[in-house]
């Protein structure tokens, strides 16, 4: 059996055009993507804008499912949930991003922080409107350390 080397010249250039084709196709398919994530970003600032809560909520998950790296999407969704009083929802994003190995330690602390603020909220809000004598702050801590 003889190998034929004329097959050999005839299926590098074929394979190269095929390579070449496919990687094509995919660098397409990320720019369109990488398109598409400031699109849904900026439709929910508009929509924020306008005081359209809910709808720049769908349009922010929208762009946060384009593109799951970016912090800063995160952060405005939880803030937005936190203020629309969805704070389950404020505490797994939040958790979501500490639970992150590629967060730089600024943006874990800043995580922290919003999931601290996410707790708070969530308890003032199941909070008694009148203070009982039972949940007075103990003498040690000052009473401004407990309100809401």
């Amino acid at each position: 059996m003889d190998f034929d080397f004329q097959w050999l010249l005839l299926a590098l250039p074929i394979a190269f055009a095929l390579g070449w084709i496919a990687s094509r196709l995919d660098v397409r398919q990320w720019k369109r993507e990488l398109h598409e994530s400031p699109k849904a970003y900026f439709k929910g600032l508009n929509l924020l804008l306008n005081e359209q809560q809910d709808k720049a909520i769908d349009a922010f998950v929208e762009a946060v499912q384009h593109d799951p790296d970016t912090a800063d999407l995160h952060f405005a969704l939880g803030t937005l949930f936190r203020r629309r009083g969805d704070y389950e929802r404020a505490v797994r994003v939040h958790e979501h991003l500490l639970h992150r190995a590629d967060l730089p330690r600024s943006e874990r602390d800043r995580a922290q922080h919003a999931l601290a603020q996410d707790f708070m909220r969530a308890a003032c809000s199941t909070a008694p409107s009148r203070p009982t004598r039972r949940s007075r702050a103990p003498r040690s801590i000052p009473s401004r350390a407990w309100r809401c």
